[in-house]
């Protein structure tokens, strides 16, 4: 049995309008612990937990990524699609650890915003955690164009 470090993945949606609808999930090192595993929509003003672990047969970091769409919650219009990375191999190097962030946007470039912030501890299973928080622009230009942007589309159906 050897050895492994583990994350805790905080996904905060701060936006007040957008749900972010689960695309993907991708782990190059680990795999996501039980309890998290299943992939469910992120509502406005919800946070969504997710354990990531090494794999505990041998000394493993963990590294990959969860892929969301951001949909309009009354007109079902996608506005962008995200994609939050993490990488914390196994070792006490923090400098070696990181999360980033990916956002291609469908009607604006500046619309949604995410920021990270980082706690390293070391190994086990809550010293690490990385949290992303999803929110949207204050400026109104961009809030009336993006408005105009979900106005225009058709409405699609709900699908959950």
């Amino acid at each position: 049995m050897g050895n492994c470090v583990s994350c805790k993945i905080e996904i905060h949606n701060n936006s007040k309008v957008y749900f972010l609808q689960p695309v993907d999930k991708s782990f190059i090192w680990g795999r996501m612990s039980d309890q998290t595993a299943s992939l469910e929509p992120v509502f406005s003003g919800r946070k969504s937990i997710r354990g990531v672990q090494g794999r505990s047969d041998s000394i493993s970091g963990v590294e990959g990524s969860f892929t969301f769409d951001v949909i309009h919650e009354i007109h079902k219009v996608d506005v962008a699609r995200i994609k939050l990375n993490f990488d914390v191999p196994y070792d006490n190097n923090v400098y070696t650890r990181k999360a980033t962030s990916e956002i291609n946007h469908v009607c604006n470039n500046n619309h949604i915003q995410i920021s990270t912030t980082t706690t390293w501890g070391g190994y086990g299973f809550s010293q690490n955690t990385i949290s992303f928080s999803i929110s949207t622009s204050d400026d109104q230009k961009i809030k009336d164009e993006v408005k105009k942007y979900v106005e225009r589309q058709p409405k699609k159906r709900d699908e959950f």
